[in-house]
């Protein structure tokens, strides 16, 4: 069997053949660190409150460069720029759920959820 395995950071993809290389004996895996969203708590940021109405608060301990919000579904519904410690994000664009807010520092991604009532 041929094995060709690529990593980088916490994607991997792995591909495997069978001896004569065939097409049906063809198996391709792909991997990655986060599937989910993770309950782990993250002193690094803070949004509050949470459940929010009309605006999201976010605090973290280094400037952030970005932020994005994503639905349940994985769209992307909001992207906003920041170059500051502290963001107050509007939401009356959205309608009341569960969503993801990923906020990017020039070190760090953080992944956190907050409800929009």
């Amino acid at each position: 069997d041929t094995v060709i395995r690529f990593e980088k950071k916490r994607l991997a993809l792995l591909i495997e053949t069978d001896e004569q290389h065939n097409a049906d004996g063809f198996k391709l895996t792909y991997q990655a660190g986060h599937v989910g969203v993770d309950d782990v708590s993250d002193e690094r940021v803070a949004i509050f409150p949470n459940p929010a109405e009309s605006v999201l608060s976010v605090s973290a301990d280094e400037p952030m460069e970005y932020l994005s919000i994503f639905d349940l579904t994985g769209r992307e519904v909001m992207h906003l720029s920041a170059a500051d410690t502290r963001l107050d994000v509007p939401l009356e664009g959205l309608t009341g759920g569960v969503y993801i807010i990923r906020i990017k520092t020039s070190d760090n991604q953080i992944v956190k959820k907050f409800i929009k009532q």
